[in-house]
């Protein structure tokens, strides 16, 4: 990694003995959130209800397809247009994102006694800026 990029923590979650999520924090047009790094994800995607809350975002365009994962057959999914996304020190700007409902990923985190999740960090940044998971120090690292 070059010497100005800074790691970014992320913390290792525990679900109830049954597996680990890795959590980590981001800010979306100012607004902190939480998001679960999912190198099984093939986009990121946010939650309606925190984009609904963040401050100059327009909801949405619906995208209008479908999309399977995150514990369900299969979802609606919309589109916002985010203005600043910052993980550590990596901004992204103008950055479009999914939108989806993830009530029933935080009724799950809410029953284990876990902050609620503000969506998903997929591999569209992590492939693109060829993401290192340094499990060891829990830290990430792009390009």
């Amino acid at each position: 990694m070059s010497k100005t990029q800074q790691a970014i923590p992320f913390e290792i979650c525990v679900l109830d003995n049954d597996g680990y999520h890795l959590c980590i924090t981001a800010n979306v047009n100012g607004t902190p959130c939480n998001l679960i790094l999912d190198t099984g994800a093939s986009q990121t995607v946010f939650d309606i209800t925190f984009i609904q809350q963040v401050p100059g975002l327009d909801l949405i365009m619906k995208a209008g397809k479908a999309s399977s994962g995150l514990g369900t057959s299969s979802m609606e999914i919309h589109e916002t247009a985010i203005s600043i996304f910052e993980l550590g020190d990596q901004r992204f700007t103008d950055y479009t994102a999914a939108v989806v409902d993830l009530h029933h990923v935080n009724l799950t985190y809410e029953k284990l006694n876990m902050k609620p999740i503000h969506g998903v960090l997929g591999n569209d940044i992590l492939v693109k800026h060829e993401a290192m998971i340094d499990y060891r120090n829990k830290q990430l690292w792009l390009r």
